[in-house]
């Protein structure tokens, strides 16, 4: 059973999956890994969820504020072995009640417009596509997502 934990940046099993993300980002994103990765620094994620199996960290995803209304999804990744046993939409879940709790409005979020798996999770949980929003308004690589809550 996967177990689904509340903690923050600085969580050990967080920074280990994140590190696991941001490798293997670096390879899908090329040259404009620079460009991505200075949107995604840990320490600006106050709001983290780990997903465990078996004690096992497995999964994780985080909020980070955007203004007033608007809470975005950051660092979702899944380990390549646990990957398809349900944690990334558990998390999902979890984050938006969270944000709901916080008091957002809505949740947006960005992910590689390649990343089909990414892609087909977020839509088949209620995200709709928007046009870009800063800083990847420019990046044709970037797929932007957003759901009321």
């Amino acid at each position: 059973m996967i177990a689904l934990r509340r903690t923050d940046c600085t969580d050990h099993a967080f920074v280990e999956l994140t590190d696991e993300l941001t490798l293997m980002l670096s390879v899908l994103n090329g040259e404009a890994d620079e460009f991505f990765t200075q949107f995604s620094q840990r320490d600006s994620i106050p709001y983290v969820v780990v997903a465990e199996l078996d004690g096992q960290p497995i999964a994780c995803g985080s909020l980070r504020p955007k203004d007033d209304q608007r809470i975005e999804v950051k660092r979702m990744y899944t380990s390549p072995g646990a990957r398809g046993n349900g944690a990334a939409k558990a998390i999902l879940r979890e984050l938006e009640s969270w944000a709901k709790e916080l008091g957002y409005a809505e949740v947006i979020l960005e992910t590689m417009s390649k990343l089909d798996p990414a892609m087909g999770l977020y839509q088949s949980a209620g995200y709709h596509q928007i046009p870009n929003f800063p800083p990847y308004d420019a990046s044709p690589e970037s797929a932007c997502f957003a759901k009321r809550i």
